[in-house]
């Protein structure tokens, strides 16, 4: 029985539907695939080893629209058996909102020459990047949400199928 209250053609009706738990088993199987990724990049990751590259260049630039968060772009040279690479990283600084303690960690690796540990792929050593990676809140945040919206369309289609037989 569908509640009085709600218009029948409501955004919340829309929702509990069949269509509504297709979208939330969409979003569940697209997080959870999201998720996975991130968690194969840190295997992965995990077996590159580690070198000092020399600093070439470095900038400060500004991410957003609204509220600006401040990075650091550094790029940089290194040898893997006698062969000569190049990369680009970015850093964060402790407060990504200022723009003074981004220009600080810049100041960490300029005048240009400066070392800076970074990480390359063995295999394939022209593929390097400024920091290993690590598993992160992010993919967890991601592997929680795609549970959380699988759940949430088994509940969906539960609540649907009910209102359809009444």
């Amino acid at each position: 029985m569908q509640n009085q209250n709600l218009k029948p053609n409501s955004k919340f009706n829309l929702l509990v539907s069949p269509q509504g738990a297709a979208i939330f088993l969409a979003i569940g199987i697209i997080t959870i695939g999201l998720s996975f990724y991130f968690f194969y990049l840190v295997s992965v990751q995990s077996k590159w080893v580690g070198t000092y590259a020399r600093v070439t260049d470095g900038s400060v630039f500004r991410v957003g629209r609204r509220s600006y968060f401040y990075k650091v772009r550094l790029q940089y040279k290194y040898a893997v058996e006698g062969k000569d690479y190049s990369g680009e990283c970015e850093l964060n600084p402790e407060n990504t909102g200022s723009p003074e303690d981004a220009n600080a960690l810049l100041a960490k690796y300029t005048p240009n020459g400066r070392a800076l540990e970074i990480y390359y792929d063995p295999n394939d050593p022209k593929s390097s990047q400024g920091n290993k990676a690590e598993p992160n809140l992010r993919a967890w945040q991601f592997l929680v949400g795609g549970i959380l919206s699988l759940v949430t369309a088994f509940i969906v289609n539960n609540v649907s199928t009910r209102n359809r037989r009444n």
